[in-house]
């Protein structure tokens, strides 16, 4: 009976560390319909144009998606997290409205609470044909669309760092499914493996609320490496219990 009860701590226990550990997520739903900045601690670098919007029929999980229009940028600063200790997942969803080369959606996660030293840069471009994806708005690399985004539908862009390698490998798929429009992976500069900030910002100066964003989740998750070794401790441990139960039942 010990023994049994012992296993399934053992079994919620690796269950509970292999969950990833949520560092920072947004949905929106809990924010105000209306400018974002000065909700959810979003701050705003320039002027610029963020709001959150009610409507369930365009929101990616209802009620509320935020839209970003404007050259200004919208930041959110987290506590500070080391990439290089776990390997980190970022994802996010988007839809662009119309498709005009310039008219792009800019992310970046900061180094620091303030100033620019980027830890990763994406472009998605305003043309819905790529992105450009590096350590930087100087150092990136570009990325072709096996098709154009279709307008109003929803995409996932979602990415996973490896601190073994100190590399993110991303990727764009509709969010209904299928194949991925693109994929890359980018090596991260490792005197940049923390972060603090993560930022957005579009840089059309006409057009409001162009590109729609929803679900955005940054989060750590155990290496295999250690779940690996925390399971292989936990048999040893059961095995070790299995033998003592018999030698005390065999008395």
């Amino acid at each position: 009976m010990k023994i049994q009860v012992y296993l399934t701590f053992a079994v919620m226990t690796l269950t509970s560390v292999a969950h990833a550990a949520v560092i920072y997520s947004e949905n929106f739903d809990s924010l105000s319909a209306g400018a974002l900045v000065g909700q959810g601690g979003w701050t705003l670098n320039n002027a610029g144009t963020s709001n959150v919007v009610n409507d369930a029929s365009e929101a990616y999980s209802a009620p509320n998606y935020m839209t970003l229009g404007g050259s200004g940028a919208v930041q959110h600063t987290f506590a500070a997290t080391s990439l290089s200790a776990e390997s980190t997942n970022l994802s996010f969803y988007f839809l662009s409205t119309a498709t005009a080369a310039g008219h792009n959606i800019q992310l970046s996660l900061r180094a620091a609470a303030s100033g620019s030293a980027s830890v990763f840069y994406l472009n998605l471009l305003g043309a819905g044909t790529g992105l450009q994806a590096g350590i930087s708005s100087s150092s990136f690399s570009s990325y072709t669309f096996s098709s154009a985004l279709t307008l109003n539908s929803y995409y996932l862009f979602s990415a996973t760092t490896d601190p073994l390698t100190s590399q993110m490998t991303f990727s764009v798929t509709p969010a209904s499914g299928g194949s991925a429009l693109t994929s890359g992976t980018i090596d991260l500069s490792s005197t940049l493996l923390t972060t603090q900030r993560i930022v957005l910002s579009s840089n059309s100066s006409t057009v409001a609320g162009e590109w729609a964003i929803d679900n955005i989740s940054f989060a750590t998750v155990p290496e295999p490496g250690t779940v690996t070794l925390l399971l292989a401790g936990m048999v040893v441990g059961v095995i070790r219990l299995r033998h003592l139960a018999l030698k005390m039942r065999n008395r």
